[in-house]
């Protein structure tokens, strides 16, 4: 039968890339936390992490860099099998092939939930000492658990949003709602309930930038805005989109838009 049982010890930066691959795939992260790609829903992830992906639908895991063991490695099980092997094990077992063609069902990827990401755990745990047939079996009881259980969330159903989403909206909120004036960075990271390092952390993984950058970058939209709508004069604009310094608005306008404000306004 065609599964592989992968423990893992590895540096964050050698996980693989965003993939899909015409395997199914059990994911278990033992230990490490970041953001849990799949599709095109991003959530945060922090340790026991437990998810099913479908074959061709592409995911990964990125993970942070400071939530290693001491050696610097994340700790994960992945387990791989083909659609064949599922197919086979019908064909075998007449008594649970209802269960297995339930479990051919999931067409996207489920993140597991309460008693069943417990009890799929623990099963994945409790391979490592076993040899390739106990293996086997062991997989084979964790795919009719699965099949067997609602509980677990459909990540192309649900679009909830994550609580990363959520604190990105806060953010979002807050910055525009206090953008003429300035904006601590304790401020902010007391509003959203985080630790100043901590938001740092978050709003570089969530959007490439640091918090200057995304909050200027906010700023000059709303300057191009005003420009274009009011009658206001360049140094009015700068002020109450929080630029206390006109030669530096300047500046970074350009730098941003590639031209003056005044030709802007001229356009």
């Amino acid at each position: 039968m065609n599964f592989t049982f992968d423990d893992v010890r590895l540096y964050p930066h050698h996980q693989i890339d965003s993939h899909s691959q015409t395997s199914w795939e059990l994911a278990y992260v033992e230990l490490g936390s970041g953001v849990r790609i799949i599709e095109d829903v991003r959530e945060d992830f922090t340790d026991g992490d437990l998810a099913l992906i479908p074959p061709g639908v592409t995911h990964c895991w990125q993970y942070d860099e400071a939530a290693t063991d001491s050696d610097g490695y994340i700790h994960n099980i992945c387990v791989t099998f083909t659609s064949e092997m599922i197919d086979a094990l019908g064909r075998m077992f007449d008594d649970i092939s209802d269960e297995l063609e339930r479990f051919k069902g999931f067409e996207s990827a489920i993140v597991l939930n309460g008693e069943l990401h417990h009890n799929v755990a623990r099963r994945l745990r409790a391979l490592r000492d076993c040899n390739k047939a106990k293996r086997f079996a062991g997989i084979l009881a964790i795919l009719i658990e699965i099949a067997s259980s609602d509980d677990y969330t459909d990540i192309r159903h649900s679009r909830r949003k994550s609580m990363a989403e959520k604190r990105l909206d806060d953010l979002r909120i807050f910055c525009t709602c206090n953008m003429n004036r300035n904006i601590p960075l304790s401020e902010v990271a007391s509003y959203l309930g985080m630790n100043p390092s901590a938001l740092c952390t978050f709003i570089k993984r969530q959007t490439g930038k640091t918090f200057t950058e995304y909050l200027n970058e906010m700023r000059l939209i709303k300057a191009k805005e005003v420009l274009l709508t009011t009658e206001w004069n360049i140094g009015e604009i700068a002020d109450q989109t929080g630029f206390s310094s006109l030669s530096y608005f300047h500046k970074i306008f350009r730098n941003y838009f590639r031209c003056t404000p005044r030709s802007i306004r001229n356009l």
